[in-house]
């Protein structure tokens, strides 16, 4: 163990170096990385409890001005691994640290919490609460209060108010949250299913339950990428669960931020930035909410805006392979290669699975030709465990034709866009294979299918080098103007 979190030290150091995003020295304003609760519960399946108390401590904290709270993604990294807390510290660029541990015993809960000074590894404050289920949420508040209270001590002159107490929720309903979250974070389209369920039993408990109403519209938006629903269903029920959770709780901010991405994915930009903006008032301190707008920003055409927000989602969330890979697409975006190179492999570095960075590195190589570097990226996406299997393959086709080897990138593009496939790829990725074949005609058939269905990847490319070639083209401003409409 204390191997692994050498090797995740060392990681963090050189995505911080890297991306010159993440404070390496200590912050002197009071800063806290809630790392996960350990779950001491011998039963199976008890993670759900000590993840998601872990979760909804964050999401507390983070509701607490002037306070600077590491998010979800980087604090699991360190999830059952061994590492000192002054190297977490210095790796985050918190002054303090929360560790602890959750034992569940029928209805009966003891959790046991310590903050500690990351600066020099002392304890500031500890204790353990023996509570049942029924008073969850008053556990939570009260762990809350006490880190804020040993938080002024520690930093006087800052204003650090804890948030008032929140109205309770029927246990049951409420460990069936939990239970749909934890399902959530591990997506793959059979637990975004099991998410659904969970979300849909809570509210049938309680039909007040917003937070449930914000889970099921945060399900939605992501499930067309991990299954091949119809969008339009999908992204409907997104709409309709996030106006639901805002109608009982409008102090929400995750149901702005999911329809902002529905709408951005629907073309619909100035909708999406409203939501965005809404979101971020209501919780500055949200990674994904500063990632999702500087990712809208930039596919308006706001590239060094979009750029800022990125990097501000890196401060808070230093160790999001999809910030990271966000970043460097940005940078791509903005002609400026070899930064976007460096963002792309310090991500690589910290999740060597996050394959996405190698379709972005492929495509950088292609443009700054260095086709068989183009090439051997693309095609480590195309080897890697991904379900998008053919819309990989369609811009391995690309990679190839760039390269001039035209038989193979056309048996390869066959292959995805045949009869029988070609519901399955990505018409804009299709479209970018036939614009490097040199067929031009094709390719904008394909693209005007790409508005047509909303593709995601689409986005991707409009802003993108890999598209210079038609920009002269009068079809490609009205491509533009088509997705505006």
């Amino acid at each position: 163990m204390a191997v692994v979190g050498v090797l995740v030290i060392a990681a963090l150091v050189w995505i911080g170096r890297a991306r010159n995003a993440v404070p390496m020295a200590l912050t002197v304003a009071p800063s806290i990385a809630v790392l996960p609760l350990v779950n001491m519960t011998p039963a199976a399946g008890g993670d759900y409890l000590s993840d998601g108390l872990t979760e909804e401590l964050i999401t507390a904290l983070a509701k607490v001005p002037f306070l600077h709270v590491c998010a979800r993604t980087s604090a699991w990294v360190y999830k059952g691994k061994a590492a000192d807390v002054r190297d977490i510290g210095r790796a985050l660029g918190v002054s303090s640290v929360l560790e602890g541990s959750v034992q569940q015993t029928g209805r009966r809960l003891r959790v046991t919490v310590q903050l500690i000074d990351a600066r020099n590894g002392y304890h500031l404050w500890s204790e353990q609460y023996d509570r049942t289920l029924d008073d969850s949420f008053a556990l939570q508040d009260d762990i809350t209060r006490a880190i804020v209270a040993a938080l002024t001590t520690q930093f006087a002159g800052h204003n650090l108010v804890a948030p008032p107490a929140r109205p309770a929720v029927k246990p049951d309903a409420y460990l069936l949250y939990l239970q749909g979250r934890y399902a959530w974070h591990e997506r793959t389209a059979e637990s975004l299913h099991r998410a659904v369920r969970a979300f849909e039993q809570a509210l049938a408990i309680d039909s007040t339950y917003a937070a449930a109403y914000a889970g099921l519209a945060d399900v939605y938006v992501v499930l067309p990428i991990y299954e091949a629903v119809p969008e339009a269903t999908a992204y409907t029920r997104a709409i309709g669960a996030a106006r639901h959770a805002l109608a009982l709780d409008s102090t929400l901010a995750g149901p702005h931020a999911a329809l902002g991405e529905v709408y951005q994915r629907l073309y619909d930009w100035d909708a999406a930035l409203v939501e965005f903006r809404r979101a971020l008032a209501l919780n500055p301190s949200d990674a994904t909410v500063h990632q999702w707008y500087g990712k809208c920003l930039a596919e308006h055409g706001a590239l060094v805006d979009g750029e800022a927000e990125v990097r501000q989602a890196l401060a808070l969330d230093p160790l999001s392979a999809v910030t990271g890979y966000n970043l460097g697409q940005i940078l791509f975006w903005e002609h400026r290669y070899a930064d976007a190179e460096r963002a792309l492999h310090a991500t690589l570095a910290v999740r060597p699975t996050f394959y996405q960075a190698h379709t972005i590195l492929g495509l950088i190589a292609a443009a700054d030709n260095r086709p068989r570097d183009a090439i051997a990226e693309l095609r480590r996406v195309v080897e890697s465990e991904r379900q998008r299997v053919s819309d990989d393959v369609a811009l391995l086709a690309y990679g190839y034709a760039v390269a001039g080897v035209r038989d193979t990138a056309a048996t390869l593009l066959h292959g995805v866009v045949s009869d029988t496939a070609h519901a399955a790829v990505s018409a804009a990725d299709a479209a970018i294979a036939y614009m490097a074949l040199g067929q031009t005609d094709t390719a904008f058939m394909w693209f005007s299918r790409a508005v047509e269905t909303h593709d995601s990847d689409l986005e991707a490319f409009i802003q993108s080098p890999t598209v210079a070639g038609l920009t002269e083209d009068r079809r490609f401003a009205a491509l533009r103007a088509a997705m505006h409409e």
